[in-house]
Parts: C-alpha cells; sequence; structure tokens
C-alpha cells in the first residue's frame, strides 16, 4: 500500500470512531432526558400528594370550629383528587350550615334573618 492509500484508511478509522462517538454521546443525552422527565414526573406527583394531604389536613382541622371553611377546603381537595376522604368530609359536612360571605361588589336588594336570627338570607 502507498502513503495515499494508508492516509485514507486512517482518515476513515478516525471518521468512524468521532461517528461513533458522536452517536454514543446523543444515545447518552437521549437517556437522560428521559429520566430526567421521569424523575421530574415523580415530584410533581410528590408535591400534589402533599397539597393535598395538606388540604385535607386543614379541613378536618377546621371541622369544628369553621364548617363553612371545612366544607370549601373538602370541595377544592375533591376537585384537586378525587380521594375518598374528600368525599367522606363532604358527606360529613353535608347536614352542617355552611355560611357564605355577601359579596362586596353586588348590591343585595332584600335580606331577612331567620325566627332564631342564627341566618341571614340575601337576594339580588
Amino acid at each position: 500500500m502507498d502513503d495515499t492509500a494508508l492516509a485514507a484508511a486512517k482518515s476513515a478509522r478516525l471518521r468512524r470512531r468521532v461517528i461513533a462517538g458522536l452517536v454514543s454521546i446523543a444515545v447518552l443525552a437521549v437517556t437522560t432526558a428521559i429520566y430526567a422527565y421521569s424523575q421530574r414526573q415523580d415530584a410533581v406527583n410528590q408535591r400534589n400528594q402533599v397539597i393535598y394531604s395538606s388540604v385535607s389536613l386543614e379541613a378536618n382541622q377546621l371541622s369544628g370550629t369553621d364548617p363553612s371553611l371545612a366544607g370549601e377546603l373538602a370541595l377544592a381537595g375533591y376537585q384537586m383528587d378525587p380521594a375518598p376522604n374528600f368525599e367522606a368530609m363532604l358527606f360529613a359536612s353535608e347536614n352542617s350550615w355552611l355560611s357564605t360571605p355577601l359579596a362586596a361588589t353586588r348590591y343585595y336588594w332584600s335580606a331577612a334573618f331567620s325566627p332564631d336570627g342564627s341566618v341571614l338570607a340575601a337576594a339580588d
């Protein structure tokens, strides 16, 4: 073999090595991206679970002192995650008096108290 053929063979080997290296890096990058996406999904799921648990705990703690807020939290929690514990809280607050604050941006033209004075009803 002459020098030109040796140089061409050496150049071809170098080219194959560079291509193999680039392919290896690309495969590693794709594998890392897939793993990172999976880890991100796990982190989001764990964050959501902490939020659901926090809302559930807060609703349970407020059920004795502020049943209206506890009912709203149970409803919000159920809308985020329709789990059995939120469903049970909603059923538990079903027969409770739940107050709703009057919106400050609306005018109410009629209001009435119940005979014992514990309930205010307003209408526009």
